[in-house]
């Protein structure tokens, strides 16, 4: 489980610095790259109540303006998140679940914050359908996650965290 304490800038921070060393690692790229994206869900749970005025921050404007010219250098990294992802849920164990759900939500963060954005353009829609329908798959095992896990600030769109006792709207 992660604990997201930061604010909103922190979590801007964060990220772009493990966005930079993810561009510049010779070895585990991938995990500097899971840890800068994880700082979306971060940015998110930090939005939620006591910063809840920074959503319509110019600072949140200019991030996601910037953060899309570094996320397209990793392209690579795009294009297979969705498809790891599902990797990871077809051979899910029994704590997979919340690990599982973290990714879901970032990739629902990739496409739709960042939908006007050239970042867009590296990731499959029907690679996450073909999630969706695997995740519902693993989540009647292993769902729902208990709310006070689930990251704050997440829209009812993020479903698979309550699945399944709330199936997608």
């Amino acid at each position: 489980m992660y604990i997201f304490k930061e604010t909103p800038q922190e979590n801007i921070d964060l990220f772009m610095e493990r966005i930079k060393v993810a561009q510049n690692a010779t070895t585990i790229q991938d995990q500097h790259f899971n840890y800068a994206v994880l700082c979306l869900i971060g940015l998110y749970d930090s939005m939620a109540e006591e910063h809840s005025d920074f959503r319509n921050s110019n600072e949140l404007k200019v991030f996601y303006k910037e953060s899309a010219k570094e996320l397209v250098k990793l392209w690579r990294d795009l294009n297979a998140y969705a498809d790891i992802t599902y990797f990871m849920a077809e051979v899910a164990d029994e704590n997979e679940w919340y690990y599982l759900c973290i990714r879901r939500s970032v990739l629902y963060i990739l496409v739709n914050d960042y939908k006007e954005t050239e970042v867009r353009q590296h990731i499959e829609l029907n690679d996450i359908e073909e999630l969706d329908v695997e995740l519902k798959r693993v989540g009647l095992e292993q769902g729902p996650i208990p709310t006070e896990y689930i990251p704050r600030g997440l829209s009812k769109e993020h479903w698979w965290w309550y699945y399944p006792d709330r199936e997608a709207e």
